[in-house]
């Protein structure tokens, strides 16, 4: 997951067992095995975490006089998902993404 966020520049943020959703962030790292972290956040425990979600739209700004131009990876975020074998849900006319952890074996990679 840490790689697919930083390849197709989505930003990540991390929905937790508390309700609670932490701010969207520019990328994702596992500093120690059952942990993550993103570049808002402190490391957060993987069993209090129920999911993440990934916005694949990318804002590329090119300079203070030239307005962002919205990139959007929403076809490369769909299929690293889908090659990866993690289920996700994609909400309609937005680029998100909803990867829950409740789906995830043992015999898929740490995020």
């Amino acid at each position: 997951m840490a790689a697919l966020v930083r390849d197709v520049h989505a930003s990540v943020r991390l929905l937790l067992g508390t309700g609670e959703t932490t701010p969207w962030a520019r990328y994702l790292l596992v500093p120690s095995p059952g942990y993550v972290e993103t570049s808002e956040t402190g490391p957060q425990r993987m069993a209090e975490i129920v999911g993440f979600e990934l916005d694949s739209v990318e804002l590329r700004r090119v300079g203070q006089r030239v307005p962002p131009r919205a990139v959007d990876h929403r076809e490369a975020v769909a299929q690293r998902l889908h090659e990866s074998g993690i289920a996700f849900a994609l909400t309609p006319g937005q680029g998100l993404f909803q990867v829950s952890t409740r789906d995830w074996t043992s015999s898929q990679p740490a995020p």
